[in-house]
């Protein structure tokens, strides 16, 4: 040093070394993850991610193959196999000439085996059937000749009883003598036959030979009834020679179509229909495509007219029709003429339908020859898996209000499908995934960012898919009512949506990987959510609810956005507590209804609910204690499962508890112990 003295390299450090700083800032989290092909990172608080390296990079060269190792000992034997899962469930059919199969569930067919291979030699001439069933009844012929008097009918039944001669006078009574000894019984009453001899009813006794008059059938006689009511025509006869003086009454039948003047008027062939007073046949009338037949009605006059009416002269029938019933359930051709009826469609395709006429059974049209526009009866409410599959001659559907459920593939492939129809007041929650794929000619309703089908009244009833998969927003029609199954699956760059307040279904899988969603507002109109329609949404992190905790728990979860989310809000307040008050008077809690609500640390059950749902509280962290009232009687699988801070359970006095269910406190690593109630 510059004074000279001599000092080590740790002392001259130590004397030049200045005082120590202030303590520096805490780092921030940093979080990583996997995008675009990239590893990346970024600070918790920032919101852009920052590339670290390119995932390609990071595989290395291939290695040498290294030199071959030494033969391995011989192994102990291994242990037994588990059992296997059991298989997966077939479908069967005969289609395009082959025997096809199918795993249930999927539906893509393979051919198993050719049918022409099945088919065996022919075979030996088989015996000479039985004869047909009568052919139908031929009309009737002109009255023939009268014809001769048919034999004496089968003898009557016993005439009344003559009546009674008149009383003789009553004499005194006398004073009652002693009981008499009981008389010997009498013999048995002989049999008596009666019968009509020479136009008198005679009676005698079996073995004798004198008959006794008892009256004469001319004196029984009464006087000729009313003619009676014309019963079923009976086959039809070979034609009689025409009848003298027969007087025939001409029917002119004309359309005329209520006094609807805005409907159009139809006027067929005219039909002249020749009768002797009774009208027995009228003409079949289809009802028409723009109003329902409502009958045969005397022309000026509100009397209907049925077969075999009586008429007494010449009168004008009209048939008159009721545009209120508008487009009746059928099968009409492309310019609106009614081919099928429901009923004659349902005995044409019966394998088609449930046996009692309420779905269409999955694959029940499959690539059938039905072409036409197909409105479903009202009968209907569930249309089943790949329903009417590759039905290329079906141009047109309605669907009625009656359906809740379109299950996937319904309609894929229909190539001549053009309209999708879905009536007013529509009961519909779910319309399944590729219901309407393949579809080339379906004309969609576009609106922002998205296409919908509907009806004449509302053109936005349902968001089936969005106009491509790169969208970043969407806002979603007024109108609208459902969103489809998977309607905006994998929309990956989708950062914001918008509900409308009138909508009621969110179906399954419909936000499904949209991994830039961050949040959604869900409307109180909602009442159903679907089977993970939120799932892989990474950034998802916020559920805002525009109705109350009552609301809320009306909803019907197949899966909660919450559980994604973990977050839940209400007035833009993020839900901690719920009092008893909130939930109103609900009888159950549903399933999944607060699951993953990780900020919910309160919760008073009110007293009317008798049961809690699987999952309604599962990984409910924060809640810390809970008690279940006396009417509650079953908590299902699940209720409670991963509730990690869950210690104490208390039941109320007097508790109705009949059962819990599997693992219902499953992963509640506070819980030590539950106080079971008695019985």
């Amino acid at each position: 040093v510059e004074n000279g003295e001599t000092r080590s390299y740790a002392e001259w450090i130590a004397s030049i070394k200045g005082e120590n700083g202030k303590d520096g800032k805490d780092g921030e989290s940093v979080q990583l993850r996997v995008y675009n092909g990239y590893i990346q990172w970024k600070n918790t608080s920032d919101t852009e991610w920052q590339n670290i390296i390119d995932i390609n990079l990071l595989h290395g060269a291939d290695g040498a193959d290294g030199q071959d190792g030494q033969d391995g000992r011989d192994g102990v034997d291994g242990k037994d196999g588990v059992d296997g899962k059991d298989g997966k469930n077939i479908m069967l059919r005969a289609a395009d000439g082959y025997v096809q199969w199918k795993i249930s569930g999927t539906n893509t067919w393979y051919n198993l085996i050719s049918l022409a291979e099945l088919k065996g030699a022919k075979g030996d001439k088989g015996d000479k059937g039985d004869t047909g069933a009568q052919g139908p009844q031929g009309a009737q012929g002109p009255k023939g000749a009268t014809g001769e008097q048919g034999p004496q009918g089968e003898q009557g039944p016993q005439g009344p009883q003559g009546e009674q001669g008149p009383q003789g006078e009553q004499g005194p009574q006398g004073e009652q003598g002693p009981q008499g000894i009981q008389g010997i019984q009498g013999a048995d009453g002989r049999d008596i036959v009666i019968e009509v001899n020479d136009g008198v009813i005679v009676w005698y006794y079996v073995g004798d030979s004198e008959m006794h008059t008892i009256i004469s059938i001319e004196e029984i006689t009464g006087s000729n009834g009313e003619q009676g009511i014309q019963g079923p025509q009976g086959e039809q006869g070979p034609q009689g020679e025409p009848g003298q003086d027969a007087s025939y009454v001409y029917y002119h039948i004309e359309y005329d179509y209520n006094n609807n003047e805005d409907l159009f008027v139809e006027t067929p062939e005219g039909y002249d229909i020749k009768s002797i007073e009774w009208l027995t046949t009228l003409p079949e009338v289809k009802e028409q495509y723009a109003a329902a037949f409502l009958g045969w009605y005397i022309s000026g006059t509100n009397i209907r007219i049925y077969n075999y009416s009586f008429i007494g002269g010449q009168v004008t029938l009209e048939a008159r029709f009721d545009a209120s019933l508008a487009e009746l359930s059928g099968l009409y051709s492309a310019d609106g003429e009614y081919l099928l009826t429901w009923k004659e469609l349902v005995a044409r395709y019966p394998n088609s339908f449930t046996n009692d006429g309420t779905e269409i059974r999955a694959s029940g049209f499959w690539g059938s020859e039905i072409a036409g526009k197909l409105v479903l009866s009202d009968k209907i409410t569930k249309i089943g898996n790949s329903a009417f599959y590759n039905c290329s001659g079906l141009i047109g559907i309605t669907i009625p209000a009656s359906v809740t459920v379109i299950y996937d593939g319904a309609f894929q492939n229909c190539t001549g499908l053009e309209t999708v129809t879905f009536a007013e007041g529509s009961k519909l929650k779910t319309i399944g995934n590729d219901a309407f794929s393949g579809c080339d000619k379906l004309a969609f309703n576009t609106y922002d960012n998205a296409m919908y089908l509907g009806n004449d009244t509302n053109l936005y009833f349902a968001l089936v898919k969005p106009i491509n998969k790169e969208i970043t927003s969407c806002i979603i029609n007024e109108q609208t009512k459902i969103l489809c199954d998977y309607a905006f699956s994998y929309c990956r760059s989708l950062t914001e949506i918008k509900l409308p307040a009138g909508i009621t279904s969110i179906s399954n899988y419909a936000f499904s990987g949209c991994w830039a969603l961050a949040e959604i507002e869900i409307p109180a109109s909602v009442v159903s959510i679907g089977e993970n329609a939120f799932i892989n949404c990474n950034a998802f992190s916020r559920v805002d609810y525009l109705g109350t905790i009552e609301q809320w728990c009306g909803i019907d979860f197949a899966s909660n956005p919450i559980s994604y989310a973990n977050h839940f809000y209400i007035d833009n307040v993020e839900v901690t507590e719920i009092s008893a008050e909130e939930f109103g008077n609900i009888e159950s809690i549903k399933e999944y209804t607060f699951s993953g609500c990780s900020s919910l640390a309160k919760i008073e059950i009110p007293s009317s609910v008798t049961s809690i749902g699987r999952y309604a509280f599962s990984r409910c962290s924060s809640l810390a204690e809970i008690e279940i009232p006396a009417g509650v009687n079953s908590i299902e699988q699940y209720t409670f499962f991963g509730c990690s801070n869950l210690a104490t359970v208390t039941f109320a006095e007097g508790s109705a508890l009949a059962s819990i269910g599997v693992r219902a406190f499953g992963y509640c690593e506070a819980l030590t112990e539950i106080a079971i109630p008695a019985g």
